[in-house]
């Protein structure tokens, strides 16, 4: 059978709860459609289209102001450098999974091969070296391949990968069952699954197990493909870095930040146990070439 042309396409997620917020929203994905520019493999654009996702359940009161699309849609080109560029309003789905499944499977439709899910805060680690990378991760097997930035190098190279900078085969995802919803942000706490903790600022405190939407289907493309995924590892020391929120002027996204960093491995390996693996088995689903 003959095998279909690679097409990639670039998924960014972003809302502003706040409508002042929202410029800020702007001028990340704004920076990151100016790297893509540059995102080329042998003087081939990397990307074929660019799917802008913007977070607008009602069911969520953390969704967006409801002014982001508008803003992004005036202020940025329809098109970056030839590669089409869209605004998507996803007024069905959480954060976390729906709103990345409907994204893939909608560039899916569009003829898309390859998925990369990168946030637009991540724009400094969309270089020539990384796409080539990707590029090569693709053509050695990969069904799945994540950057290890350097705020999560660790995990990424254990072969947990994070929807910050990674990239999906459409058809193995879909074939896998998606970002499965049990990692979902519920709509309503009351429902949601909830794990008591302790830290120094905070003593006793709880979190929600949702979130790293990444772990369950890597397991599954393992189970299914066998070893497939690779960790790329950062080619140079240069100073990119993931746009952490100010604690001054926005505490709340800084609070919101600084629990899903500090707790991402404990809920990672509640994944992992829900799909019936600990997060070893995603050291064995490395492809040999990439294991460290």
């Amino acid at each position: 059978m003959k095998s279909t042309p690679r097409q990639v396409g670039l998924l960014l997620r972003t809302y502003a709860t706040k409508a002042e917020d929202a410029p800020r929203r702007l001028a990340l994905v704004a920076e990151t459609l100016a790297q893509v520019a540059k995102a080329q493999v042998n003087g081939i654009p990397f990307f074929t289209r660019v799917d802008v996702l913007v977070w607008t359940d009602k069911r969520f009161q953390d969704r967006d102001c409801g002014l982001t699309a508008a803003l992004l849609r005036k202020e940025l080109p329809a098109a970056q450098d030839g590669i089409p560029v869209t605004i998507h309003e996803v007024d069905h789905g959480d954060i976390f999974c729906g709103i990345l499944n409907y994204g893939v499977a909608m560039q899916m439709a569009h003829g898309i091969t390859h998925s990369l899910v990168m946030s637009p805060d991540a724009a400094s680690y969309l270089t020539p070296d990384a796409v080539a990378d990707f590029s090569a991760a693709i053509d050695a097997g990969a069904r799945a391949a994540g950057l290890a930035t350097h705020e999560l190098a660790d995990s990424v190279m254990q072969g947990r990968f994070t929807n910050t900078f990674s990239l999906w085969e459409t058809s193995a995802l879909l074939t896998v069952g998606g970002f499965d919803l049990i990692a979902a942000k519920p709509a309503d706490d009351r429902v949601g699954t909830f794990l008591r903790s302790w830290s120094l600022t905070e003593e006793e405190t709880t979190y929600a197990l949702a979130g790293v939407e990444e772990i369950i289907p890597l397991i599954r493309l393992v189970d299914v493909y066998g070893p497939c995924i690779a960790p790329i590892r950062l080619r140079t020391d240069a100073p990119q870095q993931y746009v952490v929120p100010d604690a001054a002027t926005q505490p709340e996204l800084f609070r919101r930040h600084t629990m899903k960093m500090e707790k991402k491995m404990q809920r990672q390996a509640a994944m992992a146990a829900s799909a019936g693996a600990d997060l070893d088995y995603l050291k064995g689903g490395i492809l040999p070439a990439y294991r460290v």
